[in-house]
This record gives structure tokens, sequence and C-alpha cells, in this order.
């Protein structure tokens, strides 16, 4: 045997060293990371915005009398499902009257995600509903879309399935046709994430609607959607009706599958 004889000197610089190497080490992944991020979150906002570029787009091709649209969305809900049902407005009429009013009010105070283009192919028409335009905020599921509650990190993570809730909305009658904002892992009494900003109160845009579904309190209360569905857990529905002027409620827990739903502040399993 070969009996090695290192001093104390020799244990300290390899220990030291070993230290310093993985600290560079820690540092650089999370420079690394960090950049990785600001990326995805930069292209995000970057396709977001043309998203909305294009559905400007899209209903300028599509205009209708603003005596119309005003008509249609100062209905009160039960008077617009009604008209529905014995078809004295058609719902893609109605739908195209609160695009253009939605568009309007996420332009004063930026609760909209992004615009969906919805077929009513899979919507049943003779449901409660009946084809009425709603609302969901961006943490319900929707196949083929991101689900990133304001975090770069669920970038480019697009849902395989829509939502429990979302195909239960659509067997009803309702025509999902916008996806509200949320605050940063929907953990905040405010409504701003680093992806799509800051979100304002219809009723003063100097306040906060609240959160975590302020997109929808801000969206419903502004006018531009007559039924928006949110989650709750302790508030986060009707805290933001309520700053907002508008009636909202949290139905019984577990009524629902988690399934293809992003909740990252309630630290449940999708299923």
């Amino acid at each position: 045997m070969v009996k090695i004889d290192l001093d104390s000197r020799k244990i300290a610089a390899v220990t030291v060293g070993a230290f310093i190497g993985y600290w560079l080490n820690h540092v650089a992944l999370d420079y690394y990371y960090r950049r990785l991020l600001d990326k995805k979150r930069n292209t995000k906002i970057s396709k977001l915005a043309q998203a909305k570029d294009a559905f400007a787009e899209y209903l300028a091709q599509r205009k209708i009398p603003q005596n119309d649209i005003e008509m249609i969305t100062q209905l009160p809900l039960h008077e617009l499902i009604e008209k529905l049902k014995k078809q004295e407005l058609p719902p893609a009429y109605v739908l195209l009257a609160y695009q253009h009013k939605a568009f309007r009010v996420d332009k004063e105070l930026n609760c909209v995600v992004e615009f969906l283009y919805p077929e009513f192919t899979d919507v049943n028409l003779k449901g409660p509903l009946a084809g009425a335009p709603v609302s969901l905020k961006e943490c319900i599921g929707i196949k083929g879309f991101d689900t990133c509650v304001g975090c770069a990190c669920y970038v480019d993570h697009a849902s395989k399935n829509d939502a429990v809730a979302l195909q239960l909305i659509r067997s009803l009658g309702g025509v999902p046709f916008v996806r509200t904002t949320v605050p940063q892992t929907m953990m905040s009494t405010q409504c701003s994430n680093p992806i799509t900003g800051v979100t304002l109160n219809p009723l003063r845009k100097d306040r906060t609607p609240h959160g975590s579904s302020g997109g929808e309190g801000a969206l419903v209360g502004g006018g531009g959607s007559p039924l928006g569905f949110g989650t709750d857990v302790g508030g986060s529905v009707r805290l933001p009706a309520a700053m907002c002027g508008v009636v909202g409620f949290k139905p019984t827990t577990r009524r629902l599958s988690y399934r293809n739903m992003s909740i990252v502040s309630t630290a449940k399993p999708s299923k």
C-alpha cells in the first residue's frame, strides 16, 4: 500500500476549489436558464401582440353597426339567452357583437390574453346557454393553447386536451370566445404578470380588479362578456367580482375534475 500524505493546506485548497467550481457552475446555469426564460417570455409577448393585431384585422373585415353592438351587449344574460332560444338573434351575430365589444374593453383594461375563433360545430346550441358567448380564465386548458398563468416556464407547453370544465361549458351551449388574464401563478391580490402586463379595474382605472380571476372581473365588469368562468379557492372569483361591480360565486368544491387545468396556487395535481 502507498500512503498518501496531504497536508492541511492542500486539503483546504481542494475544498475551496471544489466550492468555487460548484458556485461558478450554479451561477452559469442560473444565468443560462434566466436568459432562456427571458427569450421564451419575450417571444410569447410578441406572439400574443401579433395575434391581437390579426384579430383587429379580422374584426375590421366584419363590421356591424355600433347600435347593434350596444343593444346586444347591454342585454341581461337571461334575456340574451331567451332571444337566442327564440331565434330572435343569430348566435354568430351575437358572438361578433361581443367580439367587437371585448376588443374595445381589452384596449382600455388589458384584460384579455388572447381572442379565440369559435366554431359552433362543437357547441350544443340547444343547451341552456343556447350559444351565448362566454369568457374563460386562462388557467382553463384549451387544446392546442398554452396555459402560462404568467410563467415563462409554461410557454410552448400546449394543452393536449380541453379541460373538463370547458367540455361541460360547450355541452351546455356556451361559446368560449376569449381567454382572460391572471396574476403570475394566480397567487396575488393584484392582476399582473410578466407576460400580459397589468390589468385595470373597469370602474376606476387607477385600481386593481383583484385576483386571481381579475381578467374575468374586468371584462365582465366592462361589458365585454355576458358570462365568465374562473376558479376560486379563497375568493379568486368572488373578490374580483366585488371589485368590478358584478356577481360572482364559488360552486361546490371538487364537483369537476382538475384535468387539463393549471392550478399552481392550489398545489393539486391536474386530474
